[in-house]
């Protein structure tokens, strides 16, 4: 995969300006041509499979309520003869072949998927799509101004952005989740979809830490 080998974060002041421009830790930048898309891929769908919850039914006929006896004799009504008011040709009978409860669950391997978030970060910073947003400290709940930074970064409203929070930030979870061009991840609990399907991801200096913290504990 032909990818820029430069692995850079764009560093924000808490005003929204762009300062500086950083690269990742050492210990966890990838080269271009070790990223494997397909090992992405596969945590990325094995994730989205084990969202599903598999619960739609259909009833058989030997769970219809109903249908105890034969709804009419078996010979001299000119009808075809007929077992149960609750067989599958009647209306409130069974179902034929209709879907049943289903375990989407993909099991991956732990460090698999810390390897694959891994190569999923190289990848967003060789588009120069990761922001840092350096000493964001909010004392209350407010989301104006979460927005008037992102705004003024010119990130929103044009993109739809990944928000890696920390529950070390207690206000900034509440103050961000209600803004439409935010999806927000926990920087413990980072899930590949939310992280994959954006123009750009955004993190606090508690969440980045947290963040590679977690890449870096792969053993």
């Amino acid at each position: 995969m032909n990818l820029p080998e430069i692995r850079n974060i764009i560093i924000l002041d808490k005003n929204g300006n762009q300062v500086n421009i950083e690269n990742l830790p050492a210990e966890i930048i990838v080269e271009s041509k070790d990223i494997s898309l397909s090992l992405i891929h596969d945590v990325l769908e094995a994730e989205r499979w084990n969202r599903r919850q598999g619960t739609r039914k259909t009833k058989t006929i030997s769970e219809v309520t109903g249908g105890g006896r034969k709804p009419y004799r078996q010979k001299g009504t000119g009808y075809a003869r007929q077992g149960s008011i609750r067989a599958t040709q009647f209306r409130g009978g069974a179902t034929v072949f209709g879907p049943q409860p289903v375990d989407f669950h993909k099991k991956v391997n732990y460090k698999a998927r810390k390897i694959a978030l891994t190569y999923l970060l190289n990848f967003k910073a060789s588009q120069n799509i990761l922001y840092l947003i350096k000493d964001l400290k909010l004392d209350k709940y407010s989301t104006k101004t979460i927005y008037n930074i992102l705004k003024k970064s010119k990130l929103i409203p044009e993109n739809v952005l990944s928000f890696v929070y920390s529950d070390n930030d207690p206000y900034l979870y509440k103050s961000a989740n209600n803004i439409p061009f935010l999806k927000m991840i926990n920087s413990l609990r980072p899930t590949m979809p939310e992280l994959y399907y954006n123009t750009g991801i955004v993190f606090t200096d508690n969440s980045y830490n947290e963040f590679l913290q977690v890449l870096k504990n792969i053993k």
